[in-house]
């Protein structure tokens, strides 16, 4: 986050009595609470920072469902993995996640996507990391791959033929 960030009187005052709250819930982090309480009293607006250093950028709308149709594809890469009679290496049909250094916001989302809300369990079958962190970058070989994956009628998505798969994985 290195935009500028600034709040009205009333988004301070707001705060201001949500951390006043906090601090008679949570006594054991009374001091950063009456800290936090003191920055927005005050205006200290270069400290605002101090109180979303937590946040994360947010995602934008194209990117989640980007990961969405990703998890997707590879649920379909897995259930038509079982139709085949010449099977795959396995190794290649595992979802290698994103990578942990440049892409661990995507890991993220995808693991909530699979953890917290309960989808593409079967894409987690296998994984070597339960966070979906990988190696290396992936998002721009998985759009490659979704170019591809979206031109399959949606009927045949869980029973792609070898070709198909052949012709997604080599992507």
């Amino acid at each position: 986050m290195t935009e500028k960030l600034t709040l009205t009187v009333a988004q301070r005052l707001n705060l201001i009595l949500q951390y006043r709250i906090l601090e008679l819930l949570d006594p054991e982090n009374r001091e950063h609470h009456q800290q936090a309480q003191t920055i927005l009293k005050n205006g200290y607006t270069l400290s605002y920072r101090e109180l979303t250093r937590n946040l994360q950028e947010e995602l934008p709308i194209e990117v989640c469902q980007d990961i969405l149709d990703i998890l997707e594809m590879y649920e379909a890469i897995l259930d038509s993995k079982e139709h085949l009679g010449d099977p795959l290496p396995e190794g290649r049909l595992l979802f290698p996640g994103f990578s942990e250094a440049d892409e661990s916001h995507l890991a993220a989302y995808a693991a909530h996507v699979v953890d917290v809300k309960k989808r593409f369990s079967s894409v987690k079958q296998g994984q070597k990391k339960a966070n979906f962190a990988g190696r290396i970058p992936m998002m721009d070989q998985y759009r490659l791959m979704l170019e591809k994956f979206r031109q399959v009628p949606f009927s045949e998505r869980p029973r792609m033929s070898r070709a198909v798969l052949d012709d997604l994985l080599n992507s």
